[in-house]
């Protein structure tokens, strides 16, 4: 065996990260080795990689594709060991698998600190450093399910580890197979089953298991496709469908012209996958198997051939440089989001061409190759010629695990034992916020102060945080919840409805209305605005959203409150070909008429400008006053659209431009108070200071008291 070559028997651990031959390792194949499999496995992290820097948030099917590829592999070999008998040590199992897995993801994810520290905003590092401890713990993919994160194109704000979830699942898988086959093998023992029929019922239960894996998958995807998207369970038949090839390999004899034929369409099966499919709203359900189906093609195409070479399809993944390039895969899948992300934000770019993106890939090849380099010289046995320095280099591995779990954890338990108090008692003489464009004679911009909240609190800034009583309707969720703002045993009762951007508007409204008499009902739900949206169709998440506003409009119709407040516009910034600032929705002035004609009165506020992308990498690169960290208030916020849409009795149009924006440009920091979150809403410190704003406009209110 060559310096550091790793065999990828079937069942061992180290065949789920790297099988191929090693650089320097000898040119004579290994009889009965797929070397066609490693070569798919290197078509697989290139789709992964090129549609991650060139795909604009599209996805390629390579990660379903390694799944199960891992699963025939290693699924596989574990499930000819514990079907045939064969003693299975379980703790050697984990530690082999360790010590190949573990030490590259120690590299990358020191890396990754490193480069947020040196790159990323603070407002990014808490969010990181939660990311990190997850993906070390192989739990990141649960972290983003239940964050409710959407996977998502690259951009200078993306999260350098969400990659990781998928290798999370992976690891999951790698430890739960093991445990139910010797489980379920120690069940049909004791039923008394003789050898053979315990290893088909073995592959029976597997068979189970996958099958109930995919239903819950479509399950998933009915319901919330995005936790189902990282939910090991219905992820797990991608994995358990590879386990299910392998079992039945020794059976499966194609003629060569059907092997050829089948190889070839499995192959344009998967590479059609991220153009044919919009994987990222449909996976892991029935869209998926497109890449898996093509995958199990492919794998079927080369079983039974004199060398899986020899066909068609296999001619050209077994190439040599190609099954090279697999075996380092792993390494690459590791290091080439790391690399994307850390590059954008460096550069301060949003996406890379082609030249600048193959770049990416370059380097990100380059530091596959060196962590390969690394990893197998500090893990070798001392028998090995490749410990040369393998000391020194398990000091870097050792190093890199103290920074993993050190950093992350003193950054967090640091920010948990100083955290924003949100700014209810701020000093308006030295953070005037919103009061210094309202009346800047009396509250003069005091920049010379630092600005608050600081960037590395502005993601739990939230409005409303910390008010149990006021949860918000989930995005998929269409049930009607009740926050009580302002004067409680108020005289009148009007409602505030809407999504987040209502939300932002509910600090400063709260203390208006407490000063007012005025209790304020507010009904929230996740990206749903106020608006009739009609019959449909709809995708899931409109439907609910229209079933939802039905609920609210008919309930507060029932409740007979004074008015509703809502907002009224949305930014041009999410329309393609649109350069006039904001503008009206159609089914927000439907709403609004069905609560006219009910005798409600309407106060639409307009929205708060929103960027082009975050400003806040921009503000923790130029600081607070920068104009580079500014936009144009025309391309913001053009001609009020609400001015002539709300001209009749009962109905206003409010509009605090004048307070969030200068006469030419509008900031993310304004009054020396960060105003903005991310690219669109709004920090509750800085929603507060627009209450005395918005008081003035709801004086001119004729249903306000």
């Amino acid at each position: 065996m060559p310096p550091g070559q790793v065999r990828s028997t079937p069942g061992d651990p180290a065949a789920a990260a790297s099988a191929a031959p090693r650089p320097g390792g000898p040119a004579a194949p290994r009889p009965g080795h797929r070397y066609d499999v490693e070569g798919l496995r290197a078509v697989a992290i290139l789709l992964v990689a090129g549609f991650h820097v060139w795909g604009d948030g599209r996805v390629s099917g390579g990660v379903d594709v390694f799944l199960l590829i891992s699963g025939f592999f290693v699924g596989g070999g574990l499930l000819r060991r514990v079907g045939g008998g064969q003693p299975f040590a379980f703790g050697a199992y984990v530690a082999k698998l360790g010590r190949r897995l573990v030490p590259p993801l120690l590299l990358a994810l020191a890396a990754v600190v490193v480069g947020t520290w040196l790159w990323l905003p603070r407002s990014e590092w808490s969010d990181v450093s939660g990311g990190v401890l997850a993906s070390a713990t192989y739990v990141e993919n649960w972290r983003m399910a239940l964050a409710g994160q959407a996977y998502a194109a690259a951009d200078p704000m993306s999260s350098p580890v969400q990659h990781i979830w998928s290798l999370s699942v992976q690891g999951q898988l790698f430890v739960a197979l093991p445990l139910l086959l010797l489980a379920i093998r120690f069940v049909l023992r004791r039923a008394g089953l003789a050898a053979e029929a315990a290893r088909r019922g073995l592959i029976a239960a597997v068979a189970v298991l996958a099958v109930a894996s995919f239903v819950w998958a479509i399950i998933g995807v009915q319901v919330n496709q995005n936790v189902a998207y990282f939910d090991t369970g219905a992820r797990a038949w991608e994995y358990l469908a590879g386990t299910l090839v392998a079992a039945a390999a020794s059976s499966v004899r194609l003629p060569r012209v059907a092997a050829v034929a089948l190889g070839w369409v499995g192959l344009a099966m998967i590479l059609a996958t991220g153009l044919a499919v919009d994987a990222r709203a449909t996976f892991p359900g029935p869209a998926a198997l497109l890449p898996i189906g093509g995958a199990v093609l492919v794998i079927v195409a080369g079983l039974g051939a004199a060398a899986p070479r020899d066909h068609g399809v296999g001619r050209v993944l077994g190439w040599r440089p190609l099954a090279v390039a697999g075996g380092y895969a792993y390494e690459f899948y590791l290091w080439h989001w790391v690399v994307l992300v850390l590059a954008l934000a460096a550069t301060g770019r949003e996406t890379f061409g082609w030249l600048a993106g193959s770049v990416v890939l370059v380097v990100s090849g380059g530091a596959a190759w060196l962590a390969r380099r690394v990893t197998d010289a500090a893990v070798a046995g001392r028998s090995s010629q490749a410990v040369r320095g393998g000391g020194a280099r398990r000091f870097v591995l050792v190093a890199c695990l103290a920074v993993v779990l050190a950093v992350p954890s003193g950054w967090l338990s640091y920010r948990a034992a100083s955290p924003w108090t949100g700014g209810g008692d701020l000093d308006a003489s030295s953070h005037p916020g919103a009061l210094s464009l309202m009346d800047p004679d009396r509250w003069p911009d005091a920049s010379g102060q630092p600005y608050v909240p600081d960037l590395a609190d502005a993601k739990s800034d939230w409005p409303l945080v910390g008010r149990e009583e006021c949860d918000t309707t989930g995005v998929l969720e269409t049930d009607v919840r009740l926050c009580v703002l302002g004067d409680p045993a108020g005289a009148i009762t009007v409602a505030l409805v809407g999504g987040s951007h209502a939300v932002t508007f509910a600090e400063p409204l709260d203390a208006v209305a407490l000063e007012n008499g005025v209790r304020i009902e507010g009904y929230f739900k996740q990206g749903c605005p106020l608006a009739r949206w009609g019959d449909g169709p709809f995708d899931e998440q409109t439907q609910t959203c229209a079933d939802w506003n039905e609920s609210v409009l008919q309930h507060v119709a029932d409740l007979g409150v004074a008015g509703v407040i809502t907002t009224g516009t949305r930014s041009g910034f999410e329309l393609e070909d649109w350069d006039d600032g904001d503008y009206l929705p159609g089914p927000y002035a439907d709403a609004w008429v069905w609560l006219g004609d009910r005798g409600i009165g309407v106060a639409a506020i307009r929205d708060n400008p929103w960027f082009p992308s975050d400003p806040l990498p921009c503000v923790d690169r130029e600081g607070p006053t920068s104009d580079d960290c500014a936009v144009e208030r025309r391309a913001a916020l053009g001609e009020n659209p609400l001015a002539a849409a709300l001209a009749g009795e009962g109905f206003a149009a409010i509009d605090l431009s004048d307070v969030l924006c200068e006469e030419e440009v509008c900031r993310p920091v304004v009054g020396n108070v960060l105003a903005y979150i991310d690219d669109n809403h709004l920090t509750a410190t800085f929603a507060r200071t627009l209450a005395p704003a918005l008081a003035r406009e709801l004086a001119e209110v004729s249903w306000w008291p």
